[in-house]
C-alpha cells in the first residue's frame, strides 16, 4: 500500500534502531573524510547506503506491506530521476555518468529513508540525528584550527580539498546547532554547544569563503525573522547566549587570523577566482558547454573531462575542475531542464517548510524547522557561486535536513 502516512506499530525497533545508527555514522563520517569527494570513502559510503537500503525492505517484508509516505518532491524527484538516466544514456561517457549516479542513487535512498522511517515526533530519535550533526560539525571545525595553527597557511580548509565547500557544510550545520542550544534545557549541554558553534564560526570565518559569509547571513536574518514572526520578542537568554557567542567568536578570529579575515574583506573588488569576476571566465566556457549540448547536457559527472577543452582556454591554472556554480554546472551535465526542475524542488521545498512550520504544534518541532530552514537558506544562495553540493557530506547533509523539514509523521 502506498499511503500519504505510515503507521508506526508494525515496524521493528530493531530495525529502526540500525537504520538511525547506521544514518549517523554516515552523517558523522562523511564531514571528517573530506567531505567524502572521492576515494574509498565514496564507496564506504555506497556500501553503508545499500545496507540501509536492505534494511528498509528487509522490514518491508517482515510487515507484509508497502507503506510509503508521500511527499512534496516526489514528482519533481522522479522527472529528475527520467532525465538522469536518459542523460547517462546519450552522454560523452556513459560510464562516467552511470557512476555518478550511484552518488544520485544513494541520495534518494537516503530522502525517502528519512522521510518513512525519521519521525520529527520521535525527540529522541531527532536528537540524535541532530547531535550527531553537531558532534561532526564541531569536530571538523577543531581539527580544522588545529591545522591551521600548526601551519602556515592563511585559510582554514581542514581535509576538504577546497575551503569554499568546507565554509558550505558549516553554514548549514550552525543554524541548527543554534536551535539544538536553545531548545536544551540543561545548561551545561547549552555551554558545550555554545562552544560548538564559537568553534563552527572562527574555523567558518577562517575559511574565507566570502559567498559563504553572505549566504549564512542571509540565512541568519530569514531565521531571526521566523524566530521573532512566532515569538514577537527575543528573550533574555537568546540575547545573552548569542551575545556570548558572537564576542568569543570575533575576539578568537582577532587572536587567530584578523589580518587574513581583513585581506579577504578590503579584497572582494579585486579580480581573482575567488570573487564572482574571477569566476566569470569559468561561467564563460561553462555556457559554452551548454551551447553545445542543450538540451540533455553531456551527462551527469562529465564536466571535468570537457574542462580542458572548453574552460581552459579561458582561465589559466585552475586546480579544481568544477563550474563554481551548481546551478549552471548541472546544466552543462543534465540540460536545461535540469534548471527548471531544480527550482521546481526548491519551491516545493521552501513551500512545504513554511506550512509545516506554521503549523507545528510544539516548540522543538517548529525550532528544528527553523534552523533547517536556514541551513537549507544558505547552502541554496552559496550554490550560486560555488560547487558547495559536490562533497557528499555536504549533499547528505542538505538530503537528510530538507527530508527532516517536510516530514510530518
Amino acid at each position: 500500500m502506498i499511503s500519504g502516512g505510515c503507521p508506526g506499530s508494525g515496524s521493528s525497533r530493531i530495525v529502526d534502531s540500525l537504520i538511525t545508527f547506521i544514518l549517523m555514522v554516515i552523517l558523522f563520517f562523511t564531514p571528517l573524510a573530506g567531505g567524502t569527494e572521492n576515494g574509498i570513502s565514496v564507496w564506504i559510503v555506497h556500501t553503508l547506503v545499500f545496507i540501509l537500503l536492505l534494511l528498509w525492505i528487509f522490514d518491508t517484508i517482515r510487515r507484509r506491506k508497502i507503506c510509503l509516505v508521500r511527499t512534496p518532491l516526489d514528482y519533481p524527484i522522479l522527472f529528475f530521476t527520467l532525465l538522469s538516466i536518459t542523460s547517462a544514456l546519450f552522454s560523452v561517457s556513459p560510464g562516467k555518468s552511470f557512476l555518478t549516479l550511484l552518488n544520485f542513487f544513494d541520495y534518494i535512498v537516503l530522502y525517502y529513508l528519512v522521510v518513512n522511517k525519521v519521525r520529527i515526533r520521535d525527540r529522541k530519535q531527532i536528537n540524535l540525528i541532530a547531535y550527531t550533526i553537531v558532534i561532526a560539525g564541531s569536530l571538523v571545525a577543531l581539527f580544522g584550527l588545529i591545522k591551521y595553527l600548526g601551519s602556515s597557511a592563511n585559510i582554514l580548509g581542514f581535509t576538504y580539498y577546497n575551503p569554499n565547500p568546507l565554509g558550505a557544510y558549516l553554514a548549514m550545520v550552525i543554524p541548527v546547532t543554534l536551535v539544538m542550544m536553545m531548545l536544551t534545557p540543561d545548561l551545561g549541554k547549552k555551554i558545550l554547544i555554545g562552544y560548538g558553534i564559537c568553534m563552527m564560526m572562527i574555523a567558518f570565518i577562517l575559511t574565507l569563503s566570502r559567498g559563504g559569509w553572505f549566504s549564512f547571513l542571509c540565512a541568519l536574518l530569514l531565521m531571526a525573522y521566523l524566530y521573532y514572526r512566532k515569538s514577537r520578542s527575543l528573550s533574555g537568554k537568546t540575547l545573552v547566549s548569542s551575545a556570548f557567542i558572537v564576542g568569543i567568536s570575533l575576539l578568537s578570529i582577532t587572536v587567530l587570523g584578523f589580518t587574513n579575515v581583513k585581506h579577504e574583506i578590503v579584497a572582494i573588488n579585486k579580480v581573482r577566482i575567488e570573487s564572482v569576476s574571477g569566476r566569470m571566465p569559468i561561467w564563460k566556457g561553462t555556457f559554452d558547454i551548454i551551447r553545445t549540448y542543450p538540451l540533455l547536457g553531456s551527462g551527469p559527472g562529465t564536466f571535468p573531462l570537457l574542462f580542458e577543452e572548453y574552460i581552459r582556454k579561458y582561465v589559466g591554472g585552475l586546480r579544481d575542475k568544477y563550474a563554481h556554480s551548481e546551478y549552471l554546472q548541472t546544466v552543462a551535465e543534465w540540460g536545461v531542464f535540469s534548471l527548471l526542475i531544480i527550482f521546481w524542488i526548491q519551491a516545493l521545498f521552501f513551500l512545504a517548510a513554511f506550512k509545516m512550520y506554521d503549523q507545528a504544534h510544539t516548540h522543538f518541532s517548529q525550532y528544528l524547522r527553523i534552523g533547517i530552514i536556514g541551513s537549507m537558506t544558505a547552502i541554496s544562495i552559496h550554490s550560486l557561486a560555488e560547487f558547495a553540493l559536490h562533497p557528499m557530506a555536504n549533499a547528505i547533509l542538505c538530503v537528510v535536513l530538507g527530508a527532516v523539514a517536510i516530514n510530518n509523521h
